[in-house]
């Protein structure tokens, strides 16, 4: 077996979705490509990322999509070799509602702020002016 796979997963976050994968051993392996799909049938690929090759210890890999959509997203992890085999892993998926306020807000330099901050902010990925209230 080319790869011992730990772990698959994937995580809504502010950014984004994080997806992370950790192997505990990898034997003539190549790259890992991830894919993305609306409906967990008809994928696109999002990234192809290089493997380690050879390892007998814990290797950990992280992969942010930056793609904000709504409903659920699936991910599948291909693992190719040098040979040019192909495993492939999971599918993983995360839900996003329309509800769901994942967004930052922050200043025009992009660090964030709180509700007493006064001025222009970006909230909601739309730009704001805030006025703190008394």
């Amino acid at each position: 077996m080319p790869i011992e796979l730990k772990s698959f997963d994937a995580q809504l976050q502010d950014e984004g979705v994080l997806l992370e994968w950790v192997t505990s051993s990898e034997y003539a392996t190549d790259i890992y490509s991830l894919y993305r799909s609306e409906d967990g049938e008809s994928w696109d690929k999002l990234q192809d990322l290089p493997a380690a090759g050879y390892s007998n210890s814990d290797i950990e890999y992280t992969y942010i999509d930056d793609t904000i959509s709504f409903n659920y997203t699936y991910y599948r992890l291909d693992q190719v070799d040098i040979d040019g085999s192909i495993e492939s892993y999971g599918p993983v998926h995360v839900y996003r509602s329309r509800q769901q306020k994942n967004f930052r807000k922050t200043n025009l330099w992009g660090q964030d702020i709180n509700d007493d901050y006064q001025g222009l902010i970006i909230n909601d990925g739309k730009l704001h002016y805030q006025i703190k209230n008394k």
